[in-house]
């Protein structure tokens, strides 16, 4: 049972999230789940949370669009759409009548209520529309006359929020918005923090980036998860289709250059800093007995009889897969000895079992604790694959002064429905009976059928670059299509750059003909150059659209690191 207890995954919030008075923290992305339920006219969104440092100083404040029905739910909710819905990259390699090199040549890497009205000293009012404890958090609904009178209750009350809200929170106080503000429970510290749920009347999902900028890191992430009758769409921002020589097949970074996040980073500043790309769009029936199991039903039952606390946790452990949720159940309900490691304690609770003997422990409470706050959101997050057919994940990036427009997304039933997140390509060595070291090569991308000509890795290897850098002119653009997308039709295209990716394929392949496979400089010819990133408006082919026809589309110059 070693190491049972493992370090939570990284947690992540949306609206705005301080750590005190003075410093909001950095947010380093976001990962948000809406569930549109067209019929009763609700929208139901959950955010998993991320802080460090005391629990006194938590605060968070979300605006929402009406007084919100919450609760808590799972990181295995996040956890387990992530992994079935994160895009995939497969490069394959082959070897035509290659000398014996030691290489398989199917080998594939992957990359990847009750009111109250009172009166700050502002002299304007804050009304308490409702408040309720929820799991880890003392939670209050408001609304404001004026953004300065919300902020001074808010500090008035306990909630550790900054004066420099202000100006982030106003646009939401002046369209009437309710604030959700949410606050730690007095017996709670940080390692309680749950992901939040909402559900409050709406039609369409909506994120508050320009409360979230108070707090954002540089190029921060968002992820964002849609279940509902039919695909997702934005329909505030454009919509970017990646080109996929932008993306590092050879190495397959997870972040950084030539990442697939990098990618679709770069392809929404193509796209003026406001876009998203479609990472998953398809059917829930592959998530169908992802979140819960049967077991945890009779499991349940035989906790309330087990009267010993080290037998407890043995059931929990045996039944239940680790969990940051599950770690806080032992914690409030088998609390350490004194002089004892708080791992080496969870780990194996059994192994205390002479220590604890004299503890108080109740069985129907410990019980009725994990099923609350553990078991249930696995329930919920389960009904969410049994009453949306359908699931879309979207994700961009932005810098803190691109959060001036909220995202808004909406389904479509007439766009294409399915959008694949596995993408395939193939590296042939075309040996001829020769080594595979000095054979000329082709690249080729699925479903597109691009195929490129590459040198001889000796060739490579001489000149002193990888294969995404002899690449790389082909990826000087990283937004292949630039889309506006709707609740209805299909999607408007401002901008293809798909001619002018087969015009640089032939010439690179035209070039690398001539190279015969030769080192550099042995017939006199020059290695191709790399093109530039292309960060500035109008460089290079294909530059021309962006002045021409969409002055609004700009490139800008991120503080992303390149």
């Amino acid at each position: 049972m070693t190491l049972w207890i493992a370090l939570a995954s990284p947690a992540l919030a949306c609206g705005g999230f301080f750590c005190d008075n003075t410093t909001p923290v950095t947010q380093a992305g976001e990962q948000i789940v809406f569930a549109i339920d067209a019929g009763r006219g609700t929208v139901t969104v959950q955010v998993r949370v991320a802080y460090t440092g005391p629990s006194e100083s938590f605060a968070w404040v979300v605006p929402v669009p009406g007084i919100p029905e919450l609760g808590v739910t799972s990181n295995g909710l996040f956890d387990a759409l992530s992994t079935r819905t994160a895009p995939v990259h497969m490069l394959s390699v082959r070897l035509d009548e290659c000398q014996s090199s030691g290489w398989d040549s199917d080998t594939d890497t992957d990359s990847d209520t009750d009111t109250d009205t009172e009166s700050s000293d502002t002299g304007s009012t804050v009304e308490v529309v409702a408040a309720a404890e929820v799991g880890p958090y003392e939670t209050v609904t408001l609304q404001a006359e004026s953004s300065a009178a919300l902020i001074a209750w808010l500090q008035e009350n306990g909630y550790d929020v900054p004066d420099a809200m202000d100006a982030a929170i106003a646009p939401y106080v002046a369209q009437g918005q309710y604030l959700l503000a949410l606050k730690l429970l007095k017996d709670r510290d940080t390692g309680d923090l749950q992901p939040i749920s909402m559900t409050y009347p709406g039609s369409v999902g909506s994120i508050p980036i320009q409360l979230t900028s108070v707090a954002a890191q540089p190029g921060m992430p968002l992820e964002v998860y849609v279940f509902g009758d039919h695909r997702a769409v934005p329909v505030s921002y454009l919509h970017v289709v990646p080109n996929p020589f932008a993306y590092d097949w050879f190495t397959g970074p997870a972040s950084g250059p030539g990442s697939w996040a990098d990618t679709i980073g770069r392809a929404a500043d193509e796209a003026g800093g406001h876009a998203f790309a479609t990472d998953f769009s398809g059917p829930t029936q592959s998530l169908s007995g992802v979140f819960y199991q049967g077991q945890y039903d009779a499991s349940l039952a035989r906790l309330d009889d087990l009267l010993a606390a080290a037998d407890w946790w043995q059931e929990v452990v045996r039944t239940f897969p680790p969990s940051a949720a599950i770690l806080e159940v032992f914690r409030r309900q088998i609390p350490v000895p004194l002089g004892i490691d708080e791992t080496s304690f969870y780990n194996c609770v059994a192994c205390y079992a002479d220590e604890i003997a004299g503890q108080p422990f109740d069985p129907a409470a410990a019980t009725a604790d994990l099923d609350a706050n553990v078991v249930q959101p696995l329930r919920d997050a389960e009904g969410l694959v049994a009453a949306y057919p359908h699931l879309s994940r979207l994700t961009s990036s932005l810098d803190a002064v691109e959060m001036t427009v909220d995202p808004v997304f909406d389904l479509n039933a007439d766009m294409p429905q399915t959008v694949d997140r596995f993408h395939t390509a193939e590296l042939t060595y075309q040996c001829d009976g020769g080594a595979s070291g000095s054979a000329p090569r082709t690249f080729t991308v699925e479903p597109e059928g691009y195929t490129v000509a590459l040198p001889s890795a000796e060739y490579l290897a001489a000149i002193g670059q990888s294969e995404y850098q002899y690449l790389s002119a082909l990826g000087a653009f990283a937004a292949l299509q630039i889309e506006q997308t709707a609740t209805s039709g299909m999607a408007t295209v401002l901008a293809d750059e798909h001619a002018w990716l087969e015009e640089q394929i032939a010439i690179l392949n035209a070039r690398t003909a001539d190279l015969n496979g030769e080192p550099p400089g042995a017939s006199g010819e020059s290695p191709p150059d790399a093109r530039s990133c292309g960060c500035e408006q109008g460089a290079g082919p294909g530059g021309a659209w962006v002045l021409a026809l969409w002055p609004w589309l700009r490139r800008r110059v991120s503080s992303r690191s390149r």
